[in-house]
């Protein structure tokens, strides 16, 4: 099942392969497009790998003490996750806004 990053990363694949034409989606085609897609992919994997991370991090049990180094660990990742999940929603709006350009070219042709 695909989280809804690697559900948009797969329209916007999509939507560029469309307007671009197929090589595009197998890493050739677009010279000025590749670069773009390539970062927006590592953003993505980057964000994905966290969340998985971060996410098996607080499945630890944690909580069952009160060590300060423990607390600190909590602390650490509650702050991480904020910030991921303020990356996340970046990452979201940025490919949504991405694959209203593409179908504004597209219409343009």
């Amino acid at each position: 099942m695909r989280t809804e990053l690697q559900h948009l990363w797969a329209e916007l694949s999509e939507k560029c392969a469309d307007t671009f034409g197929q090589a595009i989606k197998y890493g050739s085609g677009n010279e000025k497009l590749l670069p773009i897609l390539e970062s927006l992919s590592l953003l993505i994997q980057w964000n994905e790998d966290r969340v998985t991370e971060i996410s098996t991090m607080l499945g630890w049990d944690i909580l069952s003490s009160s060590t300060e180094h423990e607390d600190t660990a909590w602390t650490k990742l509650k702050n991480h996750k904020e910030k991921l999940t303020a990356g996340r929603i970046d990452l979201l709006k940025t490919l949504r806004d991405k694959i209203a350009t593409i179908e504004k070219l597209k219409e343009g042709e």
